[in-house]
């Protein structure tokens, strides 16, 4: 008798430990399901903050860019006023084409320079010929003396 009931203990025992061991998992998946859904919302609140401050960021930055603009304008216009006061002809038609210049770089459209005498040209990267008649620089006898000597023929 007292083997059947040492046999029912044990049996008892295993059982109450099969049901805890059930509960514990049970309950684990749903703790670790709920802590994963925590997670994730934590990380999508802060994306959602991100991408909030990245747009903020370029929108002060347009404005910024915006108020800068303007303010080379009426830097520039400040400029030509003043040398059309205070310049002799030559040098405000040089201040002029200069403003052009930069008004249409801030505007994104061409520049209309006069055209004037002193005109600076871009430097070649060749030498130009002083006669047209004469051998460019990309003939194969440019620059080459001939003399006439008779022992070498």
């Amino acid at each position: 008798m007292e083997t059947v009931n040492l046999i029912w203990f044990i049996l008892g025992m295993v059982v109450g430990a099969s049901l805890l061991y059930m509960y514990n998992l049970m309950t684990n998946n749903s703790n670790r399901s709920n802590k994963l859904e925590n997670q994730l919302q934590q990380t999508q609140n802060e994306l959602n903050s991100y991408h909030e401050s990245v747009n903020e960021h370029f929108n002060q930055t347009r404005e910024l860019v915006n108020k800068l603009t303007e303010t080379y304008k009426d830097l520039n216009q400040h400029i030509a006023s003043s040398a059309a006061q205070l310049c002799d002809v030559e040098t405000q038609q040089g201040a002029n084409d200069t403003l052009l210049a930069t008004e249409a770089l801030v505007s994104g459209k061409k520049a209309e320079v006069s055209d004037s005498k002193d005109a600076i040209e871009p430097p070649k990267d060749y030498a130009p010929k002083k006669h047209p008649k004469e051998k460019g620089t990309l003939s194969e006898d440019f620059g080459v003396i001939r003399r006439e000597n008779p022992s070498l023929s």
